[in-house]
């Protein structure tokens, strides 16, 4: 296909040439002198030719010759004519369509004067589709008839131009789908809102709506949740009665899986849709140990919904191993609910699986803490066991630097503040997904997902090489520096203005957690206890 295209645009290009040589003409046209008249007249009359196909091979030479003269012009006639033509480009190079026809009568009919934005901004965004211009309209015309009005199909295509790729109908399904469980205001809101739904598939929205609508309860609490997290209506389902195998392996016995899923179950027999939930909904509960905990956990980390079941059964088996008890792991994982996601991110260690990532962090602190002390603060600060890589090897360099691991465990809290890792484990706490969903209109990467936050002892950020000796950041130790600043006996005005409105900061921040109702009281905690 891409031999193809190419063969198609050089085939084309005198043509696309002398399109754009019309427009290059009139855009900087020099002052009238005696002759200028009569070239011009013969230069629009080979346009007018080669429009109707009738120019000769030596004309059409001549026609590019013209053109690429007319481009030098332009580059050197200012920046205002270059910005003029390029802004045409996408469309001058583009062959116009003769098979768009009229639905009723078969007869050709002309390209509507409405679609030239949205036939831009999809020739932009993918110059190199060769989707066939008469099939694009004929889906944006879907989309107008949809919503009713050419300015807000041109808005959606604007903002996610993904919908133009899908086929003829797409659209009006997902918008039926979405009317029919959130209502037609409501689901129009959610649209305009997060175009990023209009660009799936009608069968995801079909299936994930009412599995979605069991969880949440309500439509107002489910709207919000796709306003701010539009990846839920690809959530895969199932009827909640098939994850009995899963239950089972989490609580050990199906006498135990069924008193702790009773609740659950009395709850969606009481729901007038069908008995469908996300895939893992029904390990989740069993995970948690209750109902209240597995929402709670929700609340805070939407996606864990559009996670398997089976695949939170690595995570917790290592859990197990670590912390030694079933319950121990419980409260780890209602603490860190993110523990149980698969990370997605451009993150170094993200090839590796979480289960390693506990393992690494558990093993890096064993020889300084033992095997009790170091489950008691895993225990307390979960959030450890994110860090994966970054925290053995910034250790290993803290020992080299202090020369034993006596002297790291003193210096606990110091060597987490000056390697940076606190503000990794601030990051590791962040909702998903911290960076944002991924779309054309609103991203500016071109593919994939923002690059993450990278932690300066990632392998990647290695100044030596992925495989030279660990290095990192490595600050300044606080409390030399105050006790030079004593023996000096100044006192910086301007360090005590920071810190005040560094205070102010915090404490609006703190105003802001405390109104928001996703945030449970855990995460309030160990915010304040980061800010202090």
């Amino acid at each position: 296909a891409r031999v193809r295209t190419q063969v198609r645009w050089c085939a084309h290009a005198g043509r696309g040439l002398g399109a754009m040589a019309g427009s290059a003409v009139s855009a900087c046209r020099p002052p009238m002198v005696a002759g200028s008249e009569t070239a011009s007249s013969s230069l629009e009359t080979l346009c007018v030719r080669r429009r109707a196909g009738r120019l000769s091979p030596p004309h059409r030479m001549l026609l590019v010759a013209v053109s690429l003269g007319s481009a030098v012009v332009l580059l050197l006639a200012g920046d205002h004519a270059t910005t003029a033509v390029a802004r045409q480009l996408p469309l001058a190079l583009r062959e116009r369509t003769r098979k768009l026809r009229d639905p009723y009568t078969g007869m050709p009919r002309p390209v509507p004067e409405n679609v030239i934005p949205a036939l831009d901004r999809y020739a932009r965004q993918w110059p190199e589709s060769t989707t066939e211009e008469h099939v694009i309209i004929r889906r944006w015309e879907d989309i107008v008839d949809t919503f009713g009005s050419v300015q807000d199909a041109n808005f959606l295509c604007d903002r996610d131009p993904t919908i133009l790729r899908r086929p003829r109908g797409t659209c009006r399904q997902i918008f039926y789908f979405l009317s029919l469980y959130l209502g037609a205001e409501t689901a129009r809101e959610v649209v305009f809102m997060t175009p990023y739904v209009m660009a799936r598939t009608a069968n995801q929205v079909r299936k994930a709506m009412p599995a979605l609508l069991n969880v949440f309860g309500t439509r107002e609490k489910l709207a919000q949740i796709l306003k701010k997290y539009p990846g839920m209506v690809t959530t895969a389902s199932f009827s909640f009665y098939e994850a009995m195998p899963q239950m089972i392996a989490v609580a050990g016995s199906p006498e135990n899986a069924l008193e702790v899923a009773k609740p659950a179950m009395d709850r969606l027999r009481r729901s007038p849709l069908s008995k469908n939930v996300p895939t893992g909904y029904p390990a989740l509960i069993q995970i948690l140990g209750s109902l209240e905990a597995a929402h709670k956990a929700i609340n805070r980390e939407p996606y864990l919904l559009k996670e398997y079941g089976d695949s939170f059964f690595g995570k917790l088996r290592r859990l197990r191993q670590l912390m030694g008890s079933k319950s121990a792991a419980r409260e780890i994982l209602k603490k860190a609910p993110y523990l149980l996601l698969r990370e997605s991110s451009n993150r170094v260690s993200s090839g590796i699986r979480k289960a390693k990532f506990m393992h690494m962090t558990f093993e890096a602190m064993k020889p300084i803490f033992g095997l009790e002390e170091t489950r008691r603060m895993v225990l307390e600060r979960p959030e450890l066991l994110a860090m994966g890589i970054e925290l053995p090897r910034a250790l290993g360099f803290a020992k080299k630097k202090l020369g034993s691991w006596e002297a790291v465990g003193d210096q606990w809290e110091s060597i987490l503040v000056r390697t940076g890792l606190v503000e990794d484990m601030v990051y590791a706490q962040k909702p998903r997904p911290r960076e944002g969903y991924w779309s054309p209109g609103i991203s500016a990467y071109r593919t994939g997902t923002p690059a993450a936050s990278v932690s300066a002892w990632s392998p990647a950020r290695n100044p030596s090489g992925r495989d030279g000796p660990a290095r990192g950041r490595w600050d300044e130790d606080p409390d030399e520096a105050e006790g030079e600043g004593e023996e000096v006996g100044e006192i910086n005005v301007q360090d005590a203005e920071m810190v005040e409105q560094a205070w102010s900061v915090a404490e609006q921040e703190a105003q802001k957690d405390a109104g928001d109702e996703t945030k449970d009281d855990d995460y309030r905690a160990a915010k304040a206890e980061i800010i202090s």
